[in-house]
């Protein structure tokens, strides 16, 4: 985008250019498309199969419930890195190949092959092929990755990238602890120093030229879904995190909504908080901090 401002000098008219660029994200939603049913089809049968994932993490209840196993098993070593691991731009970045032919790995596993592998694989394909949108009167078709709005665009995900966890967490020398991973987000303890570290995450970036991993490690704490873990005398404890930019706006008691939502609202930020806050400490602060009038 070029913005032009003039600017006069002894009677000279100077031209500056100002370049700005900007990136934008499209995000189809399929709401209404042709493609709605059958991606709602299609996710009917990839879901149960990425769920069974060995790095798959449900969401947050479940990564706390791998933790509280963690901690059974008594303190961790002195040293552990907290490690997570971003892929950078996942959906668009699955390409087509490597989505498809992970659909089908998954697909052959089935007890009952109805329908057949080739049905739901042609199914996904269409669906990959008639991502069309238009914005600002321009007519836009998504031709590589997967749009982020499908119904089935998670469970595809999902298993596009078991293909990627499967190599990191077995195919190198150097080798993670863990490997969970939820969506384009990976949780790891590591325990085999920084250099090895380095070398793990140059190592994993060269599996597939589009799919890179961005490397946030911390001795002390880590930002993952919605908790802020620590490690806190050899265990791991975790508090609730909110991004910079929540404001934590809830319905006004103005708004048109049943009024069985109003209370289902202090109901459900405090089940949050009591969920994720394992210290009485930490809960004590996020309770002081939180107002739903």
């Amino acid at each position: 985008i070029l913005f032009f401002k003039t600017s006069s000098l002894a009677n000279q008219h100077r031209l500056r250019i100002y370049i700005y660029i900007f990136i934008y994200r499209l995000i189809t939603s399929c709401c209404g498309t042709a493609i709605e049913n059958l991606s709602a089809f299609t996710e009917y049968y990839l879901q149960p199969l990425a769920r069974k994932l060995p790095s798959f993490i449900k969401d947050t209840t479940d990564l706390l419930n791998r933790i509280e196993d963690l901690n059974r098993n008594g303190p961790i070593l002195d040293g552990t890195l907290l490690v997570s691991c971003n892929v950078v731009s996942m959906f668009p970045n699955i390409d087509n190949q490597l989505g498809l032919t992970a659909v089908r790995k998954a697909l052959n596993t089935r007890d009952n092959q109805l329908p057949s592998t080739n049905c739901i694989l042609e199914a996904v394909e269409i669906c990959l092929k008639s991502n069309h949108s238009v914005f600002k009167d321009n007519f836009f078709l998504q031709i590589h990755g997967t749009a982020m709005g499908p119904k089935n665009a998670c469970s595809y995900a999902d298993l596009a990238m078991g293909e990627i966890d499967f190599q990191a967490k077995f195919s190198g020398l150097i080798k993670p602890a863990l490997w969970w991973r939820y969506r384009d987000d990976v949780f790891d303890l590591w325990q085999q120093g920084l250099p090895a570290l380095y070398e793990f995450i140059e190592f994993i970036n060269f599996f597939y030229p589009t799919i890179k991993f961005e490397l946030v490690f911390s001795e002390r704490k880590l930002h993952m879904l919605d908790l802020t873990i620590y490690f806190i005398e050899g265990f791991i404890r975790t508090d609730v995190d909110s991004k910079p930019t929540d404001s934590h706006l809830y319905l006004p008691p103005s708004s048109a909504h049943p009024k069985h939502v109003f209370k289902a609202i202090p109901y459900g930020v405090a089940t949050r908080l009591q969920r994720n806050c394992s210290e009485q400490t930490f809960l004590a602060i996020e309770q002081l901090n939180t107002r739903v009038t």
